[in-house]
């Protein structure tokens, strides 16, 4: 069965339903206009309809008709053919820039990739991957070094996973350094005094 017939069908059956619940006053005009997804005056048209033309007076004669639009056969032919004959193993939009330049092609380039491929003249692209990909993040400076001394010996002491000391505005952050012998145990962090441009420092000026 066509669509169309089976979509007139179940329209008919469905306003026969609504209209013989109206008619035992199961239903107001409003509601069954409601049901029928129209308004209840178009409610009141289709039952005055059905009442003097029958079941015929209620189909879509909208349905089962060619669109206006549509192209005609004989030109998807034409095209068809001089993609064959003269233009054989061209990409889709220069075949369709050809046809619009020195034969006056009216219709768009979606429509004749469609018929290229519903034909087989043409395949399909495989689909491309993602635009974006995740990639793994450039390691830090400090975790290059740490990573970079593992494979040498390592100073006793030394703690290459360990806290890096600096600050992000000096520089790149300095390891772990070693403790020293004799001393308390106690990591020593390499400080240095910035001075800002055109300032000295306290001891420089009262040098």
């Amino acid at each position: 069965m066509a669509r169309a017939q089976w979509l007139q069908d179940r329209r008919m059956q469905k306003f026969r339903d609504v209209l013989s619940r109206w008619e035992r006053r199961e239903l107001s005009a409003m509601d069954a206009g409601e049901i029928l997804g129209v308004s209840e005056r178009q409610f009141r048209r289709y039952r005055q309809r059905y009442e003097e033309e029958g079941p015929p007076g209620l189909l879509d004669k909208r349905l089962g008709k060619a669109s206006a639009k549509r192209v005609p056969v004989d030109e998807i032919e034409w095209m068809l053919d001089e993609y064959r004959t003269e233009y054989s193993g061209w990409n889709v939009k220069h075949f369709h820039e050809h046809l619009q330049e020195r034969h006056g092609f009216r219709w768009g380039y979606t429509w004749t990739k469609t018929q290229l491929h519903t034909a087989g003249l043409v395949e399909r692209s495989k689909r491309r991957g993602a635009h974006r990909r995740k990639r793994p993040r450039k390691p830090a400076p400090a975790q290059a070094a740490a990573e970079a001394g593992r494979g040498h010996d390592a100073a006793p002491g030394w703690q290459p996973g360990g806290m890096a000391c600096g600050n992000a505005a000096r520089g790149p952050a300095l390891p772990r350094s070693p403790p020293p012998t004799g001393g308390s145990g106690k990591s020593i962090c390499p400080t240095t005094t910035l001075a800002s441009p055109g300032r000295r420092s306290s001891r420089t000026a009262h040098s």
